[in-house]
């Protein structure tokens, strides 16, 4: 019996170490890539160095698309840690880890541990989920702060919670939904109040309203997120209405981001997302498998339901989207289902086994000719010199399949559901190793630091001017560790150029003035603007080039 629990703990152990290896050994793997992960390594990295941690700046340019809480908590990573891919990624990775275990213990609090496991396999093995939280982007660290809102929430409406208790839990939430403002804005409070509201509807409980403190909770996220907002506003006169009228209002309503979609635009990439889970989802009836309300009339399984499908159909209904915007609801369908998919333990194993083989069988099939519909020629020839990477993956999810299966015939069901977890994030890491050999198409980092010689020696040429001409890389700032002068292209930083344009030359005739006049500078820009100066007989020298970019010096 003792050695039976001593190989148990061992393999627990061995499980645990697996998956931190999985979730964070491969931050570091790839490049940045623009626009966002520059952009948001690029913010923090220019707030540690200005010391202003109320005005966010992107290349030098005052930037309030969004609020600072990750700009703030990666400047920390980088202040203790330093500034490279592995600390710029860390921030997202450790909050989307925290909600894994957060809707793990939430389950296992209101249903059973079973009811956990399985919530904590499906979030966190659903392979959007996964691979969003090897990037930066700012939608993982807002869904694991309204995942973190909506369990504690959950649990504070459990009739098992005693009355002072569940004040605590409601202001937890209140306190969460106020941070997630602050790492998103507006949405972080609209998303709840949605999902809130419909259960009530439909549900018919009003007594929930009663339960949800609302004077207190609303002064919480006042305390937690306006300061912020007022200090912001005193120092950048306009920033308010940029901000919640521009960024929320006409965000909302108007396609001016050039992200729009249909109205079933999220409906194929959630049935990605939440792969291999999905066909054991699809057997789930909502209203048949969702258990009685509790004493309080409170019905926490529905709820979830709601809570998911108010994620997707208000992003549904938005001029502007992108796939990242519907995390927030699989921490909902993964509480939402939990039960169900418990109570049919082996069956939901069985099925989502067979479907990661079938995955990994289709996707090595398709992986080669899928090359022809990459119209880069340089892209597409790296995509094919790396491959092998990707068909390694695929058969990395045959392997975890088979293997889920074996166990699950043994009996092993814990074992087998971990297989799929496990083994499903080795695939996709796998298969990821060829996005960090095509990386120098969508970042800078090897381009910047061929002339720099690393990231140990920035910033580079501190001194001397460096241009970016007819282009924005947001990953090029980063690298050189330093602003740039942006010429003619004004992108995203529009609002921000106006109020301090000392980086920014609206002209190229005004470039090539100052640059005729420069001792010492450098330049980056696309190759087909190179190839214009150069027939113009502009004076420069080339220092290194890629598939996109081409830098340049004056001497």
């Amino acid at each position: 019996m003792r050695v039976h629990t001593t190989t148990l703990t061992l393999s627990r152990a061995l499980s645990l170490l697996l998956l931190l290896v999985l979730w964070f050994g491969f931050l570091e793997l790839r490049g940045l890539y623009f626009p966002d992960e520059g952009r948001y390594a690029e913010i923090p990295r220019e707030m540690l160095a200005s010391g202003d941690w109320v005005t966010p700046r992107l290349n030098g340019f005052p930037y309030f698309e969004k609020p600072p809480l990750q700009y703030w908590v990666t400047a920390g990573i980088f202040s203790v840690a330093g500034e490279d891919e592995w600390t710029a990624r860390l921030g997202p990775a450790i909050a989307g880890f925290l909600a894994v275990i957060a809707v793990w213990a939430t389950a296992r609090h209101l249903y059973s541990r079973r009811a956990g496991w399985m919530a904590a396999a499906l979030l966190g093995g659903s392979c959007g989920y996964f691979l969003a939280n090897q990037f930066v982007t700012l939608d993982v660290t807002l869904t694991a702060l309204l995942t973190a809102a909506m369990c504690a929430f959950l649990i504070a409406q459990d009739d098992a919670t005693a009355a002072g208790s569940r004040r605590r839990w409601m202001y937890s939430a209140w306190i969460m939904c106020g941070l997630a403002f602050l790492a998103k804005g507006a949405i972080a409070i609209v998303l709840p109040a949605i999902a809130i509201t419909v259960y009530m509807l439909v549900a018919r409980d009003w007594r929930l309203l009663g339960r949800l403190y609302l004077g207190a909770g609303l002064l919480l996220v006042a305390v937690v997120a306006v300061p912020w907002l007022v200090a912001a506003e005193l120092r950048n006169p306009g920033f308010l209405h940029f901000f919640f009228v521009r960024e929320h209002w006409e965000r909302f309503t108007q396609p001016s981001h050039q992200r729009t979609g249909p109205l079933w635009y999220f409906i194929p990439i959630g049935a990605v997302f939440l792969m291999p889970w999905l066909p054991a989802l699809l057997r789930i009836r909502p209203w048949r498998d969702c258990p009685r309300s509790n004493a309080l009339g409170f019905n926490p399984v529905r709820f979830a339901w709601y809570w998911a499908a108010a994620v997707v159909l208000f992003f549904s209904l938005s001029s502007s989207k992108l796939p990242p915007y519907i995390l927030p609801a699989l921490a909902g369908v993964a509480l939402a289902a939990a039960p169900a998919l418990a109570r049919h333990w082996r069956h939901t194993v069985r099925i989502s086994a067979w479907t990661i083989v079938a995955s990994g069988i289709v996707g090595a099939v398709v992986i080669i000719p899928a090359a022809r519909w990459i119209k880069v020629e340089a892209l597409r020839d790296t995509y094919v010199a790396h491959v092998g990477w990707m068909l390694a993956g695929m058969s990395t999810f045959v392997v975890a399949g088979a293997l889920a299966l074996l166990l699950l015939r043994q009996r092993r069901r814990v074992p087998a559901l971990a297989s799929l977890v496990l083994g499903g994030m080795l695939g996709c890491q796998l298969t990821a190793i060829t996005a960090h050999r095509i990386d120098a198409y969508f970042s800078a980092e090897g381009l910047i630091e061929t002339i720099s010689g690393g990231e140990a020696l920035r910033p580079f040429r501190a001194d001397v001017p460096f241009y970016m001409v007819n282009m924005f890389d947001h990953t090029v700032p980063y690298y050189l560790g330093r602003t740039v002068i942006l010429v003619k292209e004004r992108g995203e930083v529009a609002w921000g150029i106006e109020r301090a344009p000392a980086n920014f030359i609206p002209e190229i005739s005004a470039f090539l003035y100052r640059w005729n006049e420069e001792r010492d500078a450098y330049a980056i820009m696309p190759l087909a603007t190179f190839a214009e100066f150069t027939v113009g007989g502009v004076p420069m020298r080339e220092v290194a080039r890629d598939g996109r970019r081409i830098v340049v010096t004056r001497h």
